[in-house]
């Protein structure tokens, strides 16, 4: 017997072509469930690397654990923030590099604080 459970679909009840409709029809919802997408695609493409040795995801709710992933790359304990681009925001210049811009909320900030006891407030901004 399997443990897998069944597709969201079928556990819903709704068509692929139904959550289709209401990605679609609901803007940010689309933007919720891409924010998850650009998540899945990071930890897929990026966190399978020998100098990695730990990877976790904080509870989405936990205010003092901010970041998509924590990890232990070569002995150190890095924090980072997936940020999907915004689709309509996406153009390829005449030299191939594509540019886009990330939606960055007022949550993304945090009190950063150095080893010799300094803090500086850090707001997550996409540089220009």
């Amino acid at each position: 017997m399997s443990d897998k459970k069944p597709l969201i679909f079928e556990r819903w009840g709704i068509t692929e072509e139904n959550l289709s409709d209401l990605i679609d029809q609901n803007p940010s919802l689309r933007g919720m469930i891409l924010g998850y997408v650009a998540e899945r695609k990071f930890h897929d493409a990026f966190l399978d690397h020998p100098s990695i040795t730990e990877v976790d995801k904080d509870d989405d709710h936990d205010r003092k654990k901010k970041g998509d992933r924590r990890i232990k790359y070569k002995g150190q304990t890095l924090t980072i923030e997936v940020k999907s681009l915004q689709t309509a925001m996406c153009r390829q210049a005449e030299d191939g590099r594509w540019t886009g811009k990330a939606q960055v909320d007022g949550s993304d900030r945090r009190i950063v604080k150095f080893p010799r006891r300094h803090r500086t407030q850090h707001h997550l901004a996409p540089s220009r």
